[in-house]
């Protein structure tokens, strides 16, 4: 069985959002040293369906070598490096995620019935205001929610990840598959 694609978002300039580590050229191996630990040590990166949940500035295709770890939403790898940086995610792609985003749940949001309607309405408002500024994640998240909000209270979770899962799919149609 081969290994998953896997795939890291980025600050501006190659930087972790959440670490500030400023990774090196393409290609460029960085270890970690000791045990790897989701959360703690070890480079964090993404399978496709983990996407929806780190969205940032810089999308990029890593490759993994050494121990591996699965964490809930994420990978946590020995060692790793940048493959390559999708330039479709800073040419637009980003903008029309996040617009796919907003009117994917629009729709579904459309199709529910009036009081149902009414609960996630906000959210999608929400939504495509930050299409409209260009405020990914957040939009994203709005969009996801709106979706949750059309189920019954005991299966909003999951109607909220199916959303998540759509995200993915596009992320994975549109700029990965794209490049």
């Amino acid at each position: 069985m081969s290994a998953p694609r896997t795939f890291k978002f980025l600050a501006a300039g190659a930087r972790g959002p959440v670490s500030g580590f400023r990774w090196p050229a393409p290609g460029t191996w960085v270890e970690v040293e000791g045990a790897i630990e989701p959360c703690v040590r070890g480079a964090h990166v993404c399978r496709v369906g983990d996407l929806p949940y780190w969205l940032h500035d810089e999308l990029w295709e890593m490759e993994l070598r050494g121990q591996v770890i699965e964490a809930d939403d994420c990978l946590v790898a020995q060692s790793a490096r940048l493959v390559r940086r999708f330039e479709a995610w800073q040419h637009d792609g980003a903008r029309n995620f996040v617009a796919a985003c907003a009117e994917h749940a629009a729709a579904l949001v459309a199709e529910a019935a009036p009081e149902t309607r009414e609960l996630a309405q906000g959210y999608i408002e929400d939504a495509r205001e930050c299409a409209e500024a260009s405020v990914v994640a957040f939009g994203a998240f709005s969009a996801a929610v709106a979706v949750g909000k059309l189920a019954p209270a005991a299966q909003a979770i999951q109607a909220y990840r199916r959303e998540r899962a759509w995200q993915s799919e596009w992320l994975a149609r549109c700029v990965i598959g794209g490049n």
